[in-house]
């Protein structure tokens, strides 16, 4: 019985780790003790929830990963904060009738860029950038949360 309880505990032990890690994309990175992690969070109307994620996902964060900056050194810090970016879904409606997205990049890289502004124009153009930018906009119920921490020890 014991020998039982023992081969289970491996196996248990063994696949835990397996499903803990495919959670993680491919070469993600979280930030060690004292670097730092940038929160936004993203406050959306009611009824406007399908408009930005398809927005964000089916435009913004295309935009964001076929980025080329002119600068090679901050190419290389974009490309690199790409790696250590969240984008998180709402589960649930808020007590106040919105939705929160939020966005996670753990680390933050200092002198990457974050700003969805020069990436829409790369992709899109001066006009329909903005307009992308009117409609991610007009999504918002309030504007966006941001946070910069420390990660602890924990």
């Amino acid at each position: 019985m014991s020998r039982a309880l023992i081969i289970f505990g491996i196996l248990f032990t063994f696949t835990s780790q397996l499903i803990a890690q495919s959670g993680t994309a491919v070469g993600r990175q979280t930030a060690k003790n004292g670097e730092e992690v940038f929160f936004v969070l993203h406050k959306i109307k009611f009824d406007k929830k399908q408009e930005f994620d398809k927005i964000l996902f089916g435009e913004v964060m295309p935009a964001f990963t076929e980025y080329r900056d002119k600068d090679d050194e901050k190419h290389e810090l974009n490309k690199k904060s790409l790696k250590t970016m969240r984008l998180l879904r709402p589960t649930q409606i808020n007590d106040d009738s919105t939705w929160t997205f939020l966005f996670i990049a753990d680390p933050y890289i200092e002198g990457a860029t974050y700003n969805i502004g020069p990436p829409l124009l790369q992709k899109y153009g001066e006009d329909e950038a903005q307009a992308v930018f009117d409609r991610w906009n007009d999504c918002f119920a309030a504007g966006q949360e941001v946070y910069l921490s420390k990660q602890s020890d924990w």
